[in-house]
């Protein structure tokens, strides 16, 4: 497909990387985040990705300097280099899931929240995060009859949930 061809061939892309890393999980290969932005300051991170997600631009890995599993955000690396060297390190399990906020799902220890959302909290919670399901509320009376939407989800970690209703505390409100 020359649309995919073209895809490969744009040095620097977004694409790009994606496909790198991708081809890295596939032939269990080491990647090196250069210049990877965190709290910790910017670093080259040296990682044994598992599993990535492509919309989202998040590769769950092995920080090889750290020794351990970390969820990270292509994003914030200047380049990601794909390396010759194989996975050393018993492989971390692969199968985990991302909660709609973007963090890691433990069903184990997951608790189900209930958000209701105005028609604008509503647009932006599904253009900040695409998978989310949110349904009509029905039988909502007086001051919260503003709140029109509700959205129910899975959530083991808050800190993606509360960056997204404490950024919109009109717009969104926490109900259980």
């Amino acid at each position: 497909c020359i649309r995919d061809r073209y895809k490969l061939e744009t040095p620097g892309s977004e694409t790009r990387v994606v496909i790198d890393v991708s081809r890295a999980i596939a032939e269990k290969r080491v990647v090196v985040l250069r210049g990877y932005s965190s709290g910790s300051g910017r670093a080259d991170r040296t990682v044994e990705p598992y599993k990535i997600w492509k919309k989202r631009g998040l590769v769950y890995g092995f920080d090889v300097t750290r020794k351990e599993p970390c969820l990270f955000k292509l994003t914030r690396a200047e380049a990601v280099e794909l390396t010759q060297r194989k996975w050393q390190y018993p492989r971390v399990a692969a199968n985990v899931e991302l909660d709609w906020f973007g963090m890691i799902l433990d069903k184990n220890s997951a608790r189900c929240v209930i958000l209701w959302l105005t028609e604008y909290g509503k647009t932006l919670l599904e253009e900040e995060y695409p998978d989310v399901k949110v349904r009509p509320l029905k039988g909502v009376k007086g001051n919260d009859a503003r709140y029109r939407w509700e959205c129910e989800c899975l959530v083991s970690s808050p800190e993606g949930l509360e960056r997204f209703v404490r950024g919109l505390p009109d717009e969104v409100r926490k109900v259980e």
